[in-house]
């Protein structure tokens, strides 16, 4: 049978399988200990709706709180740049990242592995693009606030909850190829799940219905389709 025709078949057939990320999660008793980390009721009446905050906004958490959130998550809050600023004047200007950022501006891994960036610019509002005008003017345009870089369970959940709490508005990027513009937003706590990632080898497996058994690999991947059938086909190699 193809290799495509076997890993299909397996992650059609195959039961639930955890891996060590999944496991890790916000329990009931650690989110309690914080109002602003406490899940939501289920039974809650929705709320009317109403605008998300936004930085500028009295009730923005300030950087303590920021800084509080990032050590809860154990330092997985990120605050990146845009890819471009680099070719702007500023703190992150250089000619030659620049340069060396314009070749590469249409590969898919280059935003595929930037904490917030993404394929089409569009939904960016074409903010800080790769110029060759270093005074023309780089702003975060429709790029997150803040960015969770998340590797566990339990800092979705940390994310998620934060957000929803404080009326932040939350976005999620897997490797940025929503060409509809979901995995962006301005004023926005990003949760970037790319690095969510596991595969095993199973030298016996057999299928819950006892219809197929050989070796195969299982895997999961929070990210794009190309991506990961390019590391499930790469595993296969090995």
């Amino acid at each position: 049978m193809p290799c495509m025709a076997i890993l299909s078949f397996v992650l059609i057939t195959t039961t639930a399988l955890n891996f060590d990320w999944e496991r890790e999660q916000l329990t009931d008793e650690d989110a309690a200990r914080n109002a602003a980390l406490r899940f939501g009721s289920a039974s809650a009446v929705a709320a009317p709706g109403s605008c998300k905050i936004i930085p500028g906004d009295a009730e923005w958490p300030s950087e303590d709180v920021w800084a509080s959130f990032n050590s809860t998550l154990g330092g997985a809050l990120l605050k990146p740049e845009p890819l471009a600023s680099v070719c702007y004047s500023g703190k992150s200007c250089s000619a030659a990242k620049c340069e060396q950022l314009k070749g590469s501006w249409a590969g898919m891994n280059l935003h595929s592995d930037d904490p917030a960036s993404i394929m089409s610019q569009w939904a960016s509002g074409n903010s800080c693009t790769p110029t060759s005008q270093p005074n023309s003017n780089c702003t975060r345009g429709g790029w997150p606030e803040y960015v969770v870089k998340t590797t566990t369970v339990r800092h979705i959940q940390l994310a998620v909850n934060f957000a929803r709490n404080k009326n932040i508005r939350v976005v999620v990027k897997n490797s940025g190829h929503d060409f509809n513009g979901k995995s962006i937003g301005g004023a926005s706590l990003s949760v970037w799940t790319h690095n969510l990632k596991g595969m095993t080898y199973d030298s016996n497996y057999t299928s819950p219905t006892g219809s197929y058994c050989s070796t195969t690999s299982r895997w999961a991947k929070a990210g794009g389709v190309r991506p990961a059938i390019g590391e499930a086909v790469g595993q296969g190699k090995e």
